[in-house]
């Protein structure tokens, strides 16, 4: 049974029938996080049939990911908390996750083991590769906790991808070194109270010491490179304290989530619109870096990055106040430009960009190559792709009314898309253009590839060319 408050807080008081059809809840900062299940944890299966398409529990973090066949890059997965072995089901359970802080809080209640779990973010700068926790139970029958790393990783594009993982213990930390296909990552759990960790598999075991017990502990994700500076902040936020800790993230999430106005007439979908708006806060923070999946940090669908499906997001961080996000995404693609003219003069030998469909998270991506199989399927080639990132630009630099900006990141974007879009163009002979390029397709995916006026390319070309024309007045 879920309860959602008018503060659109998500609140269950019973526990689920089938527990690994149950909708997992979404905890992240905007760099980092994971879904979270029925026990605060994360126990899905990720071979189950639910799984694999709809839910998955994982913890995963921006930096962290895999360039596969094709030359796809797809965020991977790092590591998950869970039982060693469950707890039976609960007499007594309930699941409140706070979104205006950012917070799940779990109460599980069973004869022989009780428990209190809460985890939290914060989307301050400093804690953006940080999650939080703490844990009270009471029981004599104590299950431990397992810290492990995904162990199997799977994409159509990526084939199966196993981890290898190398654990490292220390008296108040377990230190995780991944390495799934060419991604690297780390996790790193610092901890303290009643709890003690031992190696287990290729991770770490946390035996909770005593009857009755609490313990917190922080983990540190990211990428191999950053390991160390990881484990470093994740020890030294440990030693702020539990309630300095909430409180400073609670603080962060008022800050992020500033004074947005949602005011609908029922108060069902001003909940919806909050938690809507809570989700995107969980996936994307003002870092120049590759914007999260459409999924967020939930590992559920697709790993990729589409800025067609961002550029439906925009428009609503612009409208409650979060333009520093915008910025950051434009500037991201700014840094791509060189990458991206460079495959477009090779995909189509025409001046421009074409941005990339499913787009590269890395640097000096070689997409569609013949030894490596070439292009998985004709989608890759959709026109309209050219337009996204130029419709971000464009309202990023309305909103935020920086003549510099506009000129050095937004222009330059707007006028690459629009040099692309603009070569396609062939005059008729009734005076009208038509648009034609090979290899293209269209978004309705039934249409057929290398066709000529794609409904969705004119409308994206009429669209970047007015604007690029308005643009270039605006900078001179």
């Amino acid at each position: 049974m879920i309860l959602a408050s008018h503060s659109a807080d998500v609140i269950r008081i019973h526990w689920p029938v089938e527990i690994e059809k149950s909708l997992n809840l979404y905890l992240g900062n905007g760099r980092c996080g994971g879904c979270f299940d029925s026990y605060g944890l994360q126990h899905q299966d990720d071979a189950s049939s639910v799984a694999i398409r709809v839910s998955k529990t994982w913890l995963a973090h921006a930096d962290v990911w895999h360039r596969g066949r094709h030359g796809i890059d797809t965020q991977a997965p790092l590591a998950r908390m869970r039982w060693l072995e469950t707890p039976g089901n609960p007499v007594s359970y309930r699941q409140h996750l706070e979104i205006a802080s950012g917070l799940l809080t779990t109460e599980f209640s069973h004869p022989e083991f009780s428990y209190t779990l809460t985890a939290f973010t914060s989307p301050a700068e400093a804690s953006r590769d940080l999650l939080f926790f703490h844990l009270t139970w009471k029981g004599k029958q104590r299950p431990a906790l397992t810290f492990l790393p995904v162990n199997v990783y799977q994409t159509e594009y990526s084939g199966p991808l196993a981890a290898a993982c190398v654990p490292t213990l220390e008296k108040d930390a377990v230190r995780l070194a991944i390495n799934r296909g060419n991604s690297r990552g780390a996790a790193c759990l610092a901890f303290t109270g009643d709890l003690v960790a031992t190696q287990h598999a290729d991770g770490a075991m946390l035996q909770l010491t005593t009857e009755a017990g609490s313990a917190t502990f922080i983990i540190a994700l990211g990428h191999a490179d950053r390991a160390t500076a990881a484990a470093t902040a994740a020890r030294q936020s440990l030693a702020s304290g539990l309630d300095a800790l909430r409180a400073a993230a609670a603080a962060a999430w008022r800050v992020r989530w500033g004074n947005p106005v949602i005011a609908l007439p029922d108060p069902q979908l001003n909940a919806l619109a909050r938690r809507s708006l809570y989700h995107l806060l969980c996936s994307y923070a003002p870092d120049v870096r590759c914007p999260a999946p459409p999924m967020g940090f939930t590992g559920n669908a697709w790993g990729f990055h589409f800025p067609q499906d961002l550029s439906y997001i925009h428009p609503a961080l612009l409208l409650f106040g979060h333009s520093d996000i915008t910025r950051a995404h434009v500037e991201f693609y700014h840094s791509r430009l060189a990458d991206q003219q460079a495959l477009t003069r090779e995909i189509y030998q025409r001046p421009g960009v074409c941005w990339s469909w499913e787009f590269p998270i890395g640097p000096g991506a070689r997409l569609f190559r013949p030894e490596d199989g070439g292009a998985p399927n004709a989608f890759q080639y959709e026109l309209h792709n050219a337009a996204y990132p130029a419709r971000m630009a464009i309202d990023t630099a309305a909103a935020i009314g920086d003549a510099r900006w506009t000129r050095d990141i937004a222009w330059p974007i707007v006028r690459e898309s629009a040099r692309f879009l603009a070569s396609l163009a062939t005059a008729e002979a009734d005076g009208t253009y038509s648009l034609f390029a090979t290899p293209s397709m269209g978004q309705d995916e039934f249409g057929g590839p290398n066709a000529k006026n794609y409904l969705c390319a004119l409308f994206a070309t009429e669209y970047t060319l007015r604007n690029a024309v308005a643009l270039a007045a605006e900078v001179g």
